[in-house]
């Protein structure tokens, strides 16, 4: 089966090559991907080869994405042709995937909003570590997807009062909009003064490091509440400097990494719930609204234009945050 495939070629060159699908084998199906979601931290740091140590190219790129099964392969059970799913492959318009790696969604399901599952069930295993308490004050720091979704399930959770943090005025609006009782922006005078305030004095219990940078790690440290938690959602790239006494010892501060993989691969436990329990969780959230995904997607590229999308994410213009490639 012929399709197309997303290819960093080298550092900042994004490419859509032509791809061959075999013929699915004994537990295996194809999936024609009607959208896929650009992750903008993670996929722009690869790109732009930050990470550390840095990528090797060529290579693919992506995991969030939605379509209907195309072809079965023998001995597959709960899978025909026509059925829509979610899964967790690069950008493409058509994969090869086991059965187990893809999740059946509704007939009528609306895929360009289910295609935020993968992105979803990795926040939201982030949100399930910080173990938050209803009426707890909760900082989202970085309101790109990444933290406007860490937003909203906080607020699923239970945290009150709700603040997001941003340097973009425009981002926090969506924030305010999405469900924030406050939106500061970290570069104004009057930062500390309002945040204080917006949390009962105390400051923040909980504060969700959503920028992906170093830096503002430590400014999490400063705004964090004595005795609180801080949680690492992003993959932060980069290194700083910490007073570790000062900033962390010394207030009694919980630094939580929340990296997806760090889940359990078979049995739950309190805070932590497998992927596959994450993801049917998200999709549920999705499906009944309670987690609103529409507000989020801010442009549309048909996967062939997929260059231009990449783009856009390289020159990271601020009025960018949930981008689809459309490959139907």
């Amino acid at each position: 089966m012929q399709g197309s495939q997303v290819v960093i070629q080298e550092r900042g060159k994004v490419v859509v090559e032509k791809s061959y699908v075999p013929q699915p084998g004994a537990g295996e199906i194809i999936v024609r991907n009607h959208f896929t979601l650009i992750s903008p931290n993670v996929e722009r740091e690869t790109v732009l080869a930050l990470d550390n140590p840095p990528p090797k190219f060529p290579l693919r790129i992506g995991y969030n994405a939605a379509g209907e099964v195309a072809a079965v392969g023998k001995d597959v059970m709960g899978f025909a042709v026509g059925d829509r799913v979610i899964h967790r492959t690069p950008h493409a318009s058509h994969v090869l995937l086991k059965m187990a790696a893809a999740i059946k969604a509704p007939a009528d399901a609306p895929l360009d909003e289910l295609v935020f599952c993968p992105l979803t069930e990795i926040t939201l295993q982030g949100v399930r570590r910080a173990r938050i308490e209803i009426g707890e004050a909760v900082a989202v720091q970085g309101q790109g997807l990444l933290g406007q979704l860490a937003l909203r399930l906080a607020r699923c959770a239970g945290a009150m009062p709700l603040v997001a943090v941003d340097i973009s005025d425009k981002r926090l609006a969506i924030s305010r909009n999405g469900g924030a009782d406050a939106g500061l922006n970290s570069r104004a005078q009057d930062f500390q003064t309002k945040l204080t305030s917006a949390t009962d004095s105390r400051g923040p219990v909980v504060v969700f490091e959503c920028t992906g940078l170093a830096d503002p790690v430590n400014a999490a440290f400063d705004i964090c509440a004595d005795g609180g938690r801080v949680v690492l959602l992003a993959g932060t790239r980069g290194q700083t400097k910490t007073d570790f006494y000062r900033d962390v010892h010394r207030k009694g501060i919980t630094i939580i990494g929340a990296h997806s993989g760090a889940r359990p691969q078979s049995e739950r436990r309190p805070g932590a719930w497998t992927q596959r329990e994450d993801t049917q969780v998200a999709l549920k959230l999705l499906l009944s609204r309670r987690l609103d995904v529409r507000p989020l997607i801010t442009h549309r590229f048909p996967g062939a234009d997929a260059t231009k999308a990449y783009a856009s994410l390289i020159d990271w213009r601020e009025d960018l945050m949930g981008v689809l490639l459309d490959w139907r």
